[in-house]
């Protein structure tokens, strides 16, 4: 009977040795069934898998386990936007590099301070050129009682996205001024092209 070593990672093949090229740009001309990496951030060392599937929708790179973009800001900011959208100070934001369809999650602390006022705000996600929007956003409100009060508010959505889209937190205070600390954006894509 012979015995077939168990594979350890210093006889596995590389994804070179496999032919898997990790890319910054996509193929032109590619075939139904070729997977690449993209390097979709290269300063923090983001490589998406993507696999090319010919009877996809119009993105046909199809991404397989990509990880997130990210940014997330931590202090504290109070914003008194009245009732119109204003961009937060400081971000967060992500640049997606492809266009296509992504998971986009969102979120922060909302803070009402322990001033006793009451205290209503809305957080949302600007998608690239277009208007900042109530349907993509995070709501709190707390009564004033004297006493601070926060609470995590999250939103996870599907939305399809230009290539170089920006996406950054806009905000309005409903009443008062809308305090928000440890805002934070995820980016994953689905399918890109």
């Amino acid at each position: 009977m012979t015995v077939i070593p168990p594979m350890t990672a210093s006889v596995l093949p590389s994804a070179a040795a496999l032919g898997v090229p990790l890319v910054t740009a996509l193929p032109a001309s590619p075939y139904d069934g070729q997977t690449i990496h993209y390097l979709a951030d290269a300063a923090n060392g983001i490589v998406w898998p993507l696999r090319y599937r010919t009877a996809g929708t119009t993105y046909k790179w199809e991404a397989i386990g990509a990880g997130p973009l990210q940014a997330n800001v931590e202090p504290d900011v109070a914003f008194g936007f009245g009732s119109s959208w204003g961009a937060t100070s400081g971000g967060p934001s992500v640049t997606v590099p492809l266009a296509g369809q992504y998971v986009i999650s969102h979120g922060a602390r909302g803070n009402n301070p322990a001033n006793g006022v009451a205290e209503a705000g809305v957080l949302t996600v600007k998608l690239g050129s277009a208007a900042a929007a109530d349907a993509d956003a995070v709501f709190f409100c707390h009564q004033g009682s004297g006493a601070t009060q926060s609470a995590s508010h999250s939103r996870t959505m599907v939305r399809t996205l230009a290539a170089g889209a920006t996406l950054a937190h806009y905000t309005k205070g409903v009443n008062n001024v809308s305090t928000w600390g440890y805002r934070w954006i995820t980016v994953t894509p689905r399918r890109v092209g």
